[in-house]
C-alpha cells in the first residue's frame, strides 16, 4: 500500500502545550469568567490548528535525478508536449493538492506562467503480452490552471519541486486506475519546462506515456506514447515524479465543541 499519513500533531500539540503553560501564567490574575471564555476561545483554535495540520499522501513517487519528458503549452509556437502517467486510488479520498518534480529547459529559463492538472480515465493495455499495444489515458475528468503553484530548488534531486493545493479537489472512487498529467504553460520563445522521472523503486503498473504534435518528425508523436517506443528502446521505461494529497475533512464535530467547553466549567 502506497498511501501514508504525513502530519504534525507532534508539534502542535507541543505548541498546544506551550500555550497552556504560558496562558496559566499569563493570566493568573483575570477574573473566573474571562478566564473561562478565553479558555474555550484558545482551546476551540489550537485544536483545529492540529485537525488541520493532517494530510494523506495518497500517492508517492519521488524523482531522480534522471531523464526528463517535455510537458509544456508554448504561448510562442505553434505545438505542444504532454506527459502523462498512472496511479492507483486506493481509499476513495479526493485529492486536494498535487506535488511534483521539473526543470527549466534550458537551465536558468524562465518559470513557466501556470500548469494544467489533468486527470484522465485509464483505458488499459488490451494486450499485454504484445509490445505494440500499451495501458493510457482515456477520458478527461478533470482539468484546472494552476496559478498559485511554489517552485522550490531542490539541491538533492538537482530538480525544481512544486506544490499547488487545487482550486477543486479531484473526486475519485476507491481501487480505480488513473492518469496524472502536468503541464507547463510557457509564455517566452526557446524556453521550456520537463517533467522528471522518478526513482525505479517506485515503478508501478505501465509506464508512462508522452504525444506531441511537433511538426519535427524526431518528436512528432500525436497519440499516447510509452517513453520506451519513442525513444526506440534507448530508455527501457520512466515513470514520473509527483505526490498526491488528501487532506481529511477536519475531525473536530459539533458535538467536541461540547466537550470543549466542558474541560472549562
Amino acid at each position: 500500500m502506497r498511501s501514508r499519513e504525513f502530519t504534525a500533531r507532534d508539534d502542535a500539540w507541543a505548541v498546544v502545550g506551550q500555550a497552556r503553560d504560558a496562558f496559566s501564567v499569563g493570566f493568573s490574575s483575570m477574573g473566573d469568567s474571562k478566564m473561562k471564555t478565553l479558555g474555550i476561545v484558545m482551546a476551540f483554535a489550537l485544536v483545529l490548528v492540529a485537525s488541520v495540520a493532517v494530510a494523506e499522501v495518497k500517492w508517492e513517487q519521488l524523482p531522480i535525478d534522471g531523464i526528463a519528458l517535455w510537458s509544456q503549452y508554448d504561448q510562442c509556437e505553434t505545438w505542444t508536449a504532454q506527459a502523462a502517467d498512472d496511479f492507483l486510488c486506493e481509499d476513495g479520498t479526493v485529492i486536494t493538492a498535487v506535488e511534483w518534480w521539473g526543470i527549466h529547459v534550458p537551465a536558468g529559463g524562465a518559470t513557466p506562467a501556470s500548469f494544467m492538472v489533468r486527470f484522465y480515465s485509464d483505458i488499459p493495455d488490451p494486450d499485454p503480452a504484445d509490445p505494440a499495444t500499451w495501458s493510457q489515458p482515456g477520458d478527461l475528468l478533470y482539468e484546472e490552471e494552476c496559478l498559485f503553484f511554489t517552485e522550490e530548488w531542490q539541491e538533492q534531486y538537482q530538480q525544481y519541486h512544486y506544490y499547488q493545493e487545487l482550486p477543486q479537489p479531484f473526486d475519485q472512487v476507491a481501487g480505480t486506475i488513473y492518469w496524472i498529467s502536468v503541464q507547463a504553460i510557457v509564455c517566452m520563445p526557446d524556453l521550456g519546462w520537463a517533467w522528471c522521472e522518478c526513482d525505479p523503486v517506485y515503478h508501478w503498473n505501465d509506464e508512462s506515456v508522452w504525444r506531441s504534435d511537433n511538426p519535427d518528425p524526431n518528436w512528432y508523436f500525436p497519440n499516447w506514447t510509452p517513453v520506451s517506443v519513442y525513444t526506440a528502446g534507448v530508455y527501457d521505461r520512466a515513470d514520473l515524479s509527483f505526490r498526491l494529497i488528501s487532506e481529511p475533512g477536519s475531525p473536530v464535530e459539533e458535538s467536541s465543541w461540547g466537550n470543549i467547553k466542558a474541560l472549562f466549567r
